[in-house]
C-alpha cells in the first residue's frame, strides 16, 4: 500500500520560491534551489513531464523541465523524497541557459536522514568542460559538496541525484558561480578613412575582462555609424545609418567599408562604436569626409573607364589606356576641346569640381594610312594616295591607261592572284565608297579601313565590229560581228560560194581576191597567204580598231 505524505511548509508566511538567489562578492553569486511546495497532499508523485518555471534570477528560469523522476515525491516537510523503504529514486534536472552558462565554483546538495533508513546518495552533473560526479556514496544526512575552485572551467547544464535501497531527503541545492568584478566600461580606438570608404582597422577592449565577466560585445553591437553633416551624432540620431558587424567580440578589432548611394559633393560624418552587455557605449572621435565622383568621357571612341570615387583631397587612379579602331590615344584632358591635360597628382577638391563631380575626357588623334595604287598592268596612276582614318578619302589626280583596255576604277583584291572583289575608286577617280561601305550623312566618303591598302586597276578588253567581204561585198551568212581586243573571232560564217572555176580558201585581213594555185604548189602558196578557215585559227586582235576579214578564192588547176 502506498503511504502518503502530508506538505506542510515551513515558510508559510513568505511567498514560496524554488530558487533564492543572494549576490556576494567578487567570488560571484549564489544560487539557491529549494524545492518547497505548496500541495497540502503528503507523498505527491513528480512526474517526467512536470516543469518547474518561475524560479527566476534576474528574470531567467533557472530549471527548465525534469528529464528523469523515478519514485520521487513532493514531500511538505523537507522538500522532494527520493525513494521510499526498500526502494530507489532518481531524480534529473536541465538548468535554463541563464544558470548554465554561468561558470560554476561550487555546488552543494543538502540531504536529509529520514528515520532510520540508510542508504547512498550519487550525484552527477553534465555540461561544459565534463563536471562528471557530485559524490557518490555519501549517507544521507550528510550533504554533498563540490567544489570546483581549482578549475574554475565548469558550467552545469543537468543534474542527477539517486539513492540506493533507501529513502533521502533533498532540501535544496546551492549553486555558487564566479563572476570577477567587472567595469560597465568599453573602449574603442579611432577610427580612421582608409581609401574611399575602407574603413580601417579600429580596437575595442572590454575594461576589466576576466573569467566569468559579462562584458562582452555581442554581434551587432559594434560597428560604424554614418550620417550627413559634421559633428557628433549617436546611434539613433536624426540620419543615422548603422553599419554593424555579426561576429561577436569581448576584444580585438574590427574594420568595415561604407556602402551607400552617397551623393558626390555632400559631406558625410562616421563614427566607429561599441555597446556592451552592460550596456555601456563607446564612440570614436567623428571623421568626416567628402566624396567626389571621377568620370571618364571617351570622346566618341572606344570604351569608357569606371567611374571612380575619390574623397576629399584624394587623387584619382589613373586608367589604363582605352583603345579605339583607327585612333591613337593621346590622355585626359579637362576638357572636351582637349586643351589642358589632367595631372593624375592633382587632389580633387570642391574647386576643380562641379557638383561635386570631375569630368575627364579622352583625346583622340586619327592615324594616317597609305594607299598603294597597282595599275595591273596599265600605267600612269598615282602610285600611292594618302588617307586619314574617318576623314574624307579624296580622289585620285592621274587616270591610268593599258592600250586595247577601258580603265574601270581601282578595287580591292581577295587573294594574290589579283581576283577584283570591292571597287573603292570609279573609273572617274572619284571613291565611290571606302572598304565598308561607309558614307556619312554629307555625302563625303570616309576613310575607315584601319591600316595601309593595296588596291588594283580594273580592266575591261575593249570591243571591235567585224565586218566579212566577199568580193569586195559585205557578206552576211553567220559568224561574230565582234570580236574583243586580245581575242580572236568566236564563229566563222557560212563558207561563201566561190565563182564559177574557182574554189573558197579560206579568210584572210588581206584583200587579195582570187588566186592561181597549181596543184603542186598550193599547199606552200596557201600558208603564204595566212588563211585561217576555222575561229580557233583566226588571228588575235592586237591593235585598236574595227577589223575586216576578207574570203579568198582559188582558180584551182588540176
Amino acid at each position: 500500500m502506498t503511504k502518503f505524505y502530508s506538505f506542510k511548509s515551513k515558510w508559510l508566511l513568505v511567498p514560496l520560491v524554488l530558487f533564492t538567489i543572494s549576490v556576494l562578492n567578487a567570488w560571484g553569486t549564489t544560487y539557491t534551489i529549494t524545492f518547497a511546495t505548496a500541495s497540502s497532499t503528503d507523498g505527491t508523485a513528480f512526474t517526467t513531464s512536470e516543469t518547474i518555471s518561475n524560479i527566476a534570477s534576474a528574470g531567467a528560469s533557472n530549471i527548465k523541465s525534469l528529464n528523469t523522476c523515478t519514485n520521487v515525491y513532493k514531500e511538505t516537510s523537507y522538500g522532494i523524497k527520493l525513494g521510499k523503504s526498500g526502494g530507489s529514486g532518481t531524480f534529473k534536472f536541465t538548468l535554463s541557459d541563464a544558470l548554465a552558462d554561468k561558470i560554476v565554483r561550487s555546488v552543494t546538495i543538502k540531504s536529509v536522514r529520514y528515520g532510520s533508513d540508510t542508504g547512498t546518495l550519487t550525484a552527477t552533473a553534465t555540461g561544459t568542460n565534463s563536471p562528471g560526479t557530485l559524490g557518490s556514496g555519501v549517507s544521507p544526512g550528510t550533504d554533498i559538496v563540490k567544489d570546483y575552485t581549482a578549475e574554475s572551467t565548469k558550467k552545469i547544464t543537468t543534474i542527477q541525484i539517486s539513492t540506493s535501497s533507501k529513502r533521502a531527503y533533498i532540501s535544496e541545492i546551492v549553486i555558487e558561480t564566479i563572476e570577477a568584478s567587472c567595469s560597465a566600461d568599453v573602449a574603442i580606438g579611432d577610427a580612421s578613412l582608409n581609401g574611399s570608404f575602407n574603413l580601417s582597422s579600429v580596437g575595442v577592449q572590454c575594461a576589466s575582462i576576466t573569467v566569468g565577466s559579462n562584458c562582452a560585445v555581442t554581434a551587432n553591437n559594434y560597428g560604424f555609424i554614418w550620417y550627413e553633416g559634421t559633428g557628433d551624432k549617436e546611434i539613433g540620431g536624426s540620419g543615422v545609418t548603422r553599419v554593424n558587424n555579426t561576429t561577436a567580440y569581448s576584444s580585438g578589432s574590427f574594420s568595415n567599408t561604407l556602402s551607400s548611394t552617397f551623393v558626390a559633393g555632400t559631406t558625410y560624418t562616421f563614427r566607429a562604436f561599441a555597446i556592451n552587455d552592460k550596456p555601456s557605449t563607446a564612440y570614436s572621435a567623428a571623421v568626416s569626409f567628402t566624396p567626389y565622383t571621377v568620370t571618364f568621357n571617351i570622346n566618341g571612341h572606344g570604351s569608357a573607364p569606371s567611374q571612380q570615387v575619390v574623397n576629399t583631397g584624394g587623387t584619382a587612379s589613373q586608367p589604363s589606356n582605352p583603345s579605339a579602331t583607327g585612333y591613337n590615344f593621346g590622355g585626359w584632358y579637362q576638357e572636351a576641346g582637349c586643351t589642358n591635360a589632367w595631372n593624375f597628382s592633382t587632389t580633387i577638391t570642391s574647386s576643380n569640381t562641379t557638383s561635386g563631380n570631375r569630368n575627364l575626357y579622352a583625346k583622340w588623334t586619327a592615324n594616317p594610312y597609305t594607299i598603294t595604287l597597282n595599275d595591273n598592268g596599265g600605267s600612269g596612276g598615282d602610285g600611292t594616295h594618302a588617307v586619314t582614318y574617318n576623314a574624307a578619302t579624296g580622289s585620285l589626280t592621274n587616270t591610268p591607261t593599258k592600250t586595247g583596255y577601258d580603265f574601270g576604277g581601282y578595287w580591292t583584291s581577295s587573294n594574290s592572284g589579283v581576283t577584283l572583289t570591292t571597287q573603292v575608286f570609279g573609273a572617274n577617280l572619284a571613291p565611290i565608297q571606302n572598304v565598308s561601305g561607309y558614307t556619312d550623312n554629307t555625302g563625303d566618303k570616309k576613310w575607315i579601313n584601319a591600316g595601309n591598302v593595296t588596291l588594283y586597276a580594273k580592266w575591261t578588253a575593249k570591243s571591235f565590229t567585224v565586218t566579212w567581204m566577199v568580193n569586195g561585198e559585205s557578206y552576211s551568212a553567220g559568224g561574230s560581228t565582234s570580236v574583243n581586243f586580245d581575242s580572236h573571232v568566236a564563229t566563222l560564217p557560212t563558207a561563201p560560194t566561190p565563182p564559177c572555176g574557182n574554189k573558197f580558201m579560206g579568210w584572210t585581213t588581206t584583200n587579195i581576191g582570187s588566186v592561181g594555185l597549181d596543184k603542186d604548189d598550193d599547199a606552200a602558196a596557201i600558208t603564204a597567204l595566212n588563211l585561217f578557215t576555222t575561229a580557233g585559227d583566226a588571228p588575235t586582235v592586237t591593235a585598236e580598231g574595227n577589223v575586216t576579214y576578207y574570203a579568198v578564192f582559188a582558180d584551182y588547176a588540176e
